[in-house]
Order: C-alpha cells, then sequence, then structure tokens
C-alpha cells in the first residue's frame, strides 16, 4: 500500500495537448489562495512531463510558483506510485466541442491508481464524463466555481484526516 503526500496533492502526469486547458485549475487555485483556502506549506500542484510554455505563463502571471511544481520527465515504473500517493489526480477535458467522443487513455491509469479523478474542462457530456459518472470515480468540472467547490470538498476531507474514495471497482474493472 502506498501512503498519501503529507500534504494535500493534485497531481497531473503526462503531456499537455493543445486542446487542453490548464488555466481553469490555476485561476481556481489563484482564488482559493486570495480566500485563504489553500495555504502553501499544505498543499501542492505537481505536474509529470514535459514543461509546458502556457503553464508556465499562467503560473508566473498568477504568482503560484510557491504551489504548482514540475517534477519533470520520470519513467514509466514511478508514474503509478506517483499517483497513489496523490489526493487528486488531474484530468484535463479536450476542450473541442467537435472531439467530445475523443479523451485520453490517461484516465485508464488514473482509474487504476484508485485515486479521486478531476476531469476540468471541456462542454460535458462527453465520454469522460460517462466515466466517471459509471465508475464513481472522481468530479467532472468545466467552470472555476464547480473547480474551487470541488477542491474545497477535497481539501476539506484532507483536513479532517479522511481520505474517501467512492469509486466502484466492480465498474472499474470494465475498464
Amino acid at each position: 500500500i502506498i501512503s498519501l503526500t503529507s500534504k494535500f496533492t493534485i497531481t497531473y502526469t503526462g503531456q499537455i495537448y493543445k486542446q487542453q486547458d490548464p488555466c481553469k485549475i490555476l485561476t481556481a487555485i489563484s482564488e482559493l489562495i486570495e480566500e485563504n483556502e489553500i495555504v502553501k506549506d499544505d498543499f501542492e500542484l505537481r505536474f509529470y512531463g514535459t514543461q509546458n510554455p502556457r503553464v508556465n505563463q499562467l503560473v508566473e502571471t498568477l504568482q503560484l510558483e510557491r504551489f504548482v511544481k514540475y517534477y519533470g520527465t520520470v519513467g514509466h515504473k514511478e508514474i503509478p506510485k506517483i499517483q497513489m500517493e496523490s489526493h487528486i489526480l488531474l484530468l484535463f477535458n479536450w476542450e473541442d466541442k467537435r472531439e467530445k467522443t475523443l479523451y485520453s487513455t490517461k484516465i485508464f491509469e488514473y482509474l487504476g491508481a484508485k485515486r479521486n479523478i478531476m476531469a476540468t474542462g471541456g462542454h460535458g457530456k462527453d465520454a469522460i464524463e460517462d466515466i466517471l459518472t459509471q465508475t464513481k470515480a472522481g468530479v467532472y468540472t468545466t467552470s472555476i466555481k464547480k473547480i474551487k467547490d470541488k477542491i474545497k470538498y477535497f481539501l476539506q476531507q484532507y483536513q479532517n484526516g479522511d481520505y474517501i474514495f467512492d469509486g466502484v471497482d466492480e465498474e472499474i474493472a470494465e475498464y
């Protein structure tokens, strides 16, 4: 069994594509910091993979350097451990409405980690929303407000010493 990190940790593993938008999660985190819902020593958004210039620019613009960390590319064997020690696994949906049936295979890795998944972006009524609804393995958020609400919910669990993963093993096994 792999223990959760001591900090509340949201993790993204892999490449970020141009059809994906990290702006909503970064803006939500910035607003939660301003509202004193997130404190530095107890929170980290981690990116594993190639650095993304858009993310770097947003992190700098929103002054999130103390909260957002890039860990670079790691070997495939390390990824499951990194995912399983995280409180939330971040998934960016495709932003192009014409690609509602497309999704990253990352969802299958994340399901296997049995950690809460937060899918951000997109337009709703897509394959990722269907998978998360069926498996109960996470939440689907399309707006900054919904992202903030869900982060606050998960943070509350963390602060209470509770980690609740509601995923249904039988449903997850189908994937």
